[in-house]
């Protein structure tokens, strides 16, 4: 263990202490981004039709429309459930909201349920969830606090309704549809620096075979796996490194992602151990480390992209959107749009599982290339 602990500092050393810049930028760069991009759109006073359904018909329902009435940056057009199809075919609408029926009493019973949005081919329902999430996470709070009793819920909810302040705070949301389109954006570009980070860590690999020190490792009493062990173990800590700095970063400018920052640190976490995966797979097939980057971005580039760091996914073709479910990178995007709009993140551990078993087959086929490559090695 103590090798392990010996080529863990060794590596850490190697990829933050002696490459400072490259390490911070992978941090700055993402936080630069955002501030820039809060200054472009921060002034886009564009209306979004959007349409309601309301089947409940509920003092909750009411509250939910009401906070869409409420953002400036919205007109809410009332429909019938059979004025769905029309309204979205002749685009009076480019979202529409449907709150289903017995909405609030699953809401008192503290029973998971889902208001549906649905839009038309240029539409985007991204907007109508950022603008509910934390009404809809309000909501859900004030239900647990009043434990399934249905009067004293009404009573909340009413004075909650009324009042911005008290026991519960209600926030205005005109800004926060930009501000979690931003939030995104950001989330974005930190996940396309760690996964880069993941290759980054990787160079060390090729330079040490290159000058024979990767010979003189295994001549020395280090067993194989204590090598590629505490290179996993490296690569993993200094991608956590760069999420926690770029979190206190965002945490510092006091800026609000619509996400509890745990929630994102436990998302990216996750995405961190497939970063190193991956990047161990494509070293594997690679002969060197040109290759092996060029691989790695080309890879990247992909998955990020459709991926939906930098465009919604439901903005691309249909066919990238099916393309998409394929990546890690789409399942953590999806975990972080979906807690915006106010599921909680004991509703997405699923999307996690995901993306830990992409994880799991990469290490394996990595493992399984190496093995092979290691038998060459010492023959």
């Amino acid at each position: 263990m103590s090798n392990v602990l010996v080529l863990l500092k060794n590596n850490i050393n190697i990829a933050v202490l002696k490459q400072p810049k490259k390490f911070l930028l992978g941090i700055i760069v993402p936080i630069i981004i955002l501030l820039f991009s809060a200054q472009i759109l921060g002034g886009n006073n564009g209306r979004l039709n959007i349409g309601v359904i309301d089947k409940d018909n509920s003092a909750t329902s009411k509250v939910i429309i009401d906070t869409l009435k409420k953002d400036n940056t919205v007109k809410v057009v009332n429909l019938k459930e059979s004025e769905e199809k029309d309204a979205l075919i002749n685009q009076t609408v480019e979202t529409i909201v449907k709150i289903p029926d017995g909405y609030e009493d699953r809401v008192i019973n503290n029973k998971d349920v889902k208001i549906n949005t649905s839009t038309s081919e240029e539409g985007n329902t991204s907007l109508a969830k950022n603008i509910l999430g934390t009404e809809i996470r309000n909501i859900n709070d004030i239900a647990k606090i009043c434990g399934k009793n249905k009067e004293l819920y009404k009573k909340t909810l009413e004075s909650y309704a009324k009042s911005d302040s008290g026991s519960v705070k209600k926030q205005k949301l005109s800004d926060l549809s930009t501000q979690y389109t931003l939030g995104q954006i950001f989330i974005g570009f930190l996940i396309l620096f760690m996964l880069n980070r993941g290759i980054n860590n990787s160079e060390h690999y090729f330079k040490e075979k290159t000058e024979n020190v990767f010979t003189r490792i295994f001549i020395c009493p280090v067993k194989t796996w204590e090598y590629y062990v505490a290179d996993g173990i490296s690569s993993y800590l200094t991608i956590l490194l760069q999420i926690i700095l770029s979190l206190i970063g965002i945490k510092a400018i006091n800026y609000d992602l619509g996400v509890p920052i745990l929630s994102i640190f436990i998302v990216l976490n996750v995405l961190a151990v497939v970063a190193v995966a991956l990047s161990m797979m494509i070293r594997s097939f690679s002969k060197n480390a040109n290759q092996a980057g060029n691989t790695y971005m080309f890879v990247l580039i992909i998955m990020v992209m459709i991926g939906g760091c930098f465009v919604p996914y439901e903005f691309m073709p249909v066919t990238f959107q099916k393309l998409s479910y394929f990546t890690p990178v789409r399942w953590a995007m999806k975990s972080i749009i979906e807690m915006q709009s106010g599921i909680p993140l004991s509703s997405i551990v699923q999307y996690l599982g995901i993306m830990l078993l992409f994880a799991i087959a990469f290490f394996v086929v990595a493992a399984y290339k190496t093995s092979k490559q290691d038998k060459e090695f010492s023959i």
